[in-house]
């Protein structure tokens, strides 16, 4: 039934009139939207969606909103309005905006920890872009796609779909830029910091000429892990707070978080746990409220570490045993055998060592698939590095 039949003219005017001039708004705002305007935008949206001829200033509205939503933290909200678009794209054979909204609503999904959902769309959004000969946005699709590769340690997938997105972009093209980004992840992973570093600051410089905020905040948060890897701690803390700082101009809850958790790594490795812990307490509340699986695995991940240290055990055994879960939700094989590490670790601090062995053994076991891939072989060392602790541990008498 088309809930729009029963509006009057004169109202179905007046929806569409709010659509366009919701949607001018959203071009003026800039990357940040008061509250205020997103509430009003958001209720314009609702009954543009149920109005045909409103479709397409109402699907404009939607693309552009999607996104800052996702900043905002909003992602189950955002979800919601892009499946309803979805299904308006569906039944207006809209192909193209059908493939935006796919893109978009598999970055939720990826965030979500649905990571086989989130692959499906960027896949459909790819595929429907080379069949309309969109190159640019094909190239985005594929680099999404790469993305949610890296976190999943596919690194040769990974490789490939980048390739291929830089191959349909420009030198200059913003997705030749993404695809320095995931090539500057897949440096990390073989701890190659040199070529990550240059990766990133190539990335940094392009998101600086597109004059784009969003991504030159994330960038810089990513040359600040570089940095870390590198040693260069004093140039990585520097970046963290510039991104720190540029998130909080635009309102990006989700990756401010994001770059609390780095910040905090680097001061638990600088050994100034008290900081580390205070910047994680920031974090972890923005990837719950936000639904974010993927770094709320991390995030308690480091909380187990840093309370351990603190001897904070009931604390960290939590922590730790919530990353695990999230981490095998989401597909992170690596994290979730850190953290058991980590489990084993807390064992022999109560006394314990057959237990730590039995997590240390567990440990082992989650990367029995991931042989050959980067970051392997340093993580069975401590692992196995650990282990021989427990056991001289359980031979002393």
């Amino acid at each position: 039934m088309d809930v729009s039949a029963g509006y009057p003219a004169i109202f179905r005017g007046y929806i569409q009139r709010s659509a366009q001039a919701a949607l001018e708004t959203l071009h003026s705002a800039g990357p940040r939207l008061p509250a205020e305007q997103r509430e009003q935008s958001l209720y314009t949206l609702e009954f543009a969606l149920n109005l045909p001829e409103a479709w397409p200033a109402a699907r404009e509205l939607l693309i552009n909103l999607g996104p800052r939503l996702d900043r905002a933290g909003l992602r189950e909200e955002a979800a919601l309005f892009l499946q309803r678009g979805l299904e308006q794209c569906q039944a207006a054979g809209d192909l193209a905006g059908q493939a935006e909204i796919e893109a978009q609503l598999g970055g939720i999904m990826l965030a979500a920890g649905r990571m086989e959902e989130a692959r499906t769309l960027y896949s459909a959004s790819a595929g429907r872009f080379a069949a309309l000969g969109d190159r640019h946005s094909q190239a985005r699709a594929l680099n999404d796609w790469a993305y949610l590769d890296v976190l999943q340690q596919r690194s040769e997938s990974a490789a490939q779909l980048a390739a291929q997105a830089m191959s349909l972009a420009g030198p200059d093209d913003r997705e030749t830029t993404f695809g320095q980004f995931v090539l500057g992840c897949l440096a990390m992973e073989r701890r190659d910091w040199t070529a990550a570093l240059e990766l990133f600051q190539q990335a940094l410089a392009g998101w600086q000429r597109h004059d784009d905020p969003v991504m030159i905040a994330r960038s810089l948060s990513n040359l600040g892990m570089a940095q870390r890897g590198a040693g260069q701690h004093a140039a990585a803390a520097h970046s963290f707070h510039q991104a720190i700082a540029l998130m909080e101009a635009l309102g990006d809850r989700v990756n401010q978080a994001l770059v609390r958790l780095n910040l905090g790594n680097l001061c638990w490795a600088q050994g100034e746990p008290q900081q580390a812990l205070a910047l994680f307490l920031q974090a972890e509340p923005v990837f719950r409220q936000s639904q974010d699986e993927l770094r709320l695995a991390r995030v308690n991940n480091s909380l187990g570490v840093v309370c351990l240290q603190l001897g904070r055990l009931s604390q960290a055994q939590a922590a730790l045993e919530a990353s695990i879960a999230l981490s095998r939700q989401v597909g992170d094989r690596r994290l979730a055998a850190n953290a058991l590490d980590t489990l084993g670790e807390l064992h022999i601090q109560q006394g314990d060592p057959t237990a730590a062995l039995a997590w240390h053994d567990a440990a082992l076991a989650e990367l029995g698939e991931l042989a050959g891939q980067p970051g392997y072989a340093g993580l069975v060392a401590d692992i196995q590095r650990h282990r021989q602790e427990a056991l001289a541990a359980l031979r002393r008498p």
